[in-house]
């Protein structure tokens, strides 16, 4: 059987690399994870879900799954830049990506700016109507007012707190409360402008990380992509958006970041605009 030849079209941070072998650790429609160390993914993701970090974006035709070409637990591996999986009818040519990285840190959302702050109520808008978050936004309103009021405060041991009943809380493969912290993290990436920003920052991401082995091993790869400040490029574009001060174009940006699986997109976008808020102590809309 001839081989189906995908060439990547992105690389997200920490997936540059050449040669490696790995296993098969999950397969889904739209994606395809490679456990190259213990504990450790390569993501292989089709061309419409954008960048992601730690992983590859292919030039996937439409409608391809990965789920009818791979198999869990089947041995991959790369050879000078062409990745190969037993069984699989597939030869992915990953010398052709070009790198992709979020830059979180140079978008400076800043909401005391008039336009960007209406940016800012516009994704929370479009939050409101997708609904999406609101069943966990419900649950769990405790650790998220804590989170808050610490990363307003500076509250070292409230952010830990607070940390440890999120992470892992929900249901799925990417729980929302992991999906939540992503999400917080961008914002807390993108709206730092004072070193006091930062200190809090890797505060929360480094109780993120004191945490990380509570929850599962793709919820794990996201997590800690965040902490150092890669998220995926929906995410990434949203809060670009917002920083813009772009109303249309933040509308935009969130529609597509909502779209990111059932809630998972949600609870990120949550996150994210709550996050923004807290560092300029600005009172978010209802969800």
């Amino acid at each position: 059987m001839t081989a189906t030849r995908l060439e990547a079209l992105m690389a997200g941070a920490e997936a540059d690399g050449i040669s490696f072998s790995g296993t098969v650790h999950s397969v889904f429609t739209r994606a395809c994870n490679i456990e190259v160390q213990r504990g450790r993914l390569l993501s292989l993701v089709a061309r419409d879900a954008g960048a992601v970090p730690r992983g590859f974006t292919l030039a996937t035709p439409d409608g391809f799954d990965f789920a009818a070409h791979i198999e869990i637990a089947r041995p991959a591996a790369s050879r000078n830049g062409v990745l190969r999986i037993d069984g699989a009818p597939l030869a992915i040519d990953l010398r052709t990506a070009r790198p992709w990285r979020s830059n979180l840190s140079s978008i400076g959302i800043d909401l005391d700016d008039k336009d960007t702050a209406l940016a800012w109520r516009a994704a929370w808008q479009a939050l409101s109507r997708h609904g999406g978050s609101a069943a966990f936004a419900a649950i769990a309103a405790a650790p998220i007012r804590i989170l808050v009021g610490a990363t307003q405060s500076g509250q070292i041991g409230d952010a830990r707190i607070a940390v440890s009943q999120l992470i892992g809380l929900g249901e799925g493969l990417t729980p929302a409360g992991d999906d939540f912290l992503v999400g917080y993290l961008a914002g807390l990436w993108s709206a730092s402008r004072a070193k006091s920003h930062d200190a809090v920052r890797d505060t929360i991401g480094g109780a993120i990380a004191a945490n990380a082995a509570r929850t599962g091993t793709i919820s794990r790869h996201y997590l800690e992509a965040a902490i150092a400040g890669e998220v995926s490029e929906p995410l990434t574009r949203l809060c670009a958006a917002i920083g813009s001060g772009d109303t249309r174009q933040t509308e935009r940006a969130a529609a597509a970041a909502l779209s990111v699986g059932a809630t998972s997109g949600a609870a990120a976008s949550h996150g994210l605009l709550l996050a923004a808020g807290a560092l300029s102590s600005v009172t978010p809309p209802a969800v």
